[in-house]
Parts: C-alpha cells; structure tokens; sequence
C-alpha cells in the first residue's frame, strides 16, 4: 500500500503541490519583482488600465484575474495600481492582520509618496485562503499636464503581522510624450 501511495504522489503533476501565484492551467508562476511568495503567503504589485478591473478580480479565486497591465501612459491616462494577496495567516480568531510600506518615486528622485505600516487588510478569513484578494491600498493616478515624464517606481512592502512576513514589490511605469507633429 506505500509503495502504490508513494507511485501515486509521484505521477500527481507538479502544480498538484505547488505553492504562490499559479498560471489558468495550474502550474507555478516564477517569483519577480512584482510577484512573489514567501513560505506560502504570496503578493502582486500591478498596475492596469481597465476600468472594470475591481469586477475581474472579484469573479475570480484560485486563479490570477485576466488585467490588462501596462507599462507606460500618456497625458489624461488613467491607471489603478493594485496589490493581491493569498495565503494570509489568520490569529485565533480567524482575523488577518496585514499592512503596507508605501513609497513612490517620481522621476526626478522625489518622492511623491512614503509611508510605513498601512492598513492593507484587517478582518475575518473568509473563504479558502489561497483566493485572491486586493488590499485595501487602491492608488488611482491620471496622468495631468503638471506630472513630469519619465519613470514612477512603485515599492510596496507587504507584511503578514501574524506570520511575521514582508514581502517588497516593485513595480514601474513610464509617463511619456503621446504627442505626434504633423
């Protein structure tokens, strides 16, 4: 009977016991400087353009929701940067306690934004913990004449109080000319 259990656990796909952010059909994504998991609790910094985008990621769980990321924008653009989690720890009461460090860079080394210990999630687990969900940290940006061009670095550290993990994320995003001379 081991032997046969063992034979068994050996043919189970590798997604089967992968942990972190996982593709549609199951099997692992690699950790970068936007998405990472350490032991078992998983963070992505994105940026997207969809206006909807609340709606994509609320109708999926298990799987990352389809976003539309982007990596530059124009005057008037609009972008919404995010931050997912899974995997939280929960207390004896079955709360997360989870909060954010917080610094944006603006192109000239200026810093728009640096802030320390966020409340990014609070509350009761419900639901498995491997779904995905958003921190509370929602950052619009629409992109105004008086916002210079070049790159926005994003650094987010996202911490899990009751395990004692952080994980630092960054993300980029270029503000560019989308002016054309005729």
């Amino acid at each position: 009977m081991k032997r046969l259990l063992l034979i068994i656990l050996l043919v189970l796909p590798l997604p089967a016991f992968a942990e972190g952010w996982m593709d549609p059909y199951g099997y692992p994504l690699p950790d970068t400087e936007n998405r990472k998991t350490i032991a078992g609790f998983s963070g992505w910094l994105l940026i997207t353009s969809d206006p909807d985008w609340k709606e994509k990621i609320d109708s999926t769980k298990s799987v990352p929701p389809r976003l539309t990321t982007v990596s530059e924008i124009g005057l008037g653009e609009k972008i919404t940067i995010l931050t997912l989690y899974k995997n939280p720890q929960t207390d004896t009461n079955n709360r997360i306690d989870l909060t954010c460090d917080l610094k944006i860079t603006m192109p000239d080394g200026t810093l728009s934004s640096d802030e320390t210990d966020l409340t990014c999630a609070s509350e009761e687990l419900i639901g498995p913990a491997d779904n995905i969900r958003r921190t509370y940290l929602v950052i619009d940006f629409i992109a105004e004449l008086k916002d210079p061009y070049g790159i926005y670095t994003i650094e987010i550290i996202l911490k899990d109080r009751n395990a004692k993990i952080e994980i630092p994320l960054k993300e980029r995003f270029a503000l560019v000319s989308r002016a054309t001379l005729t």
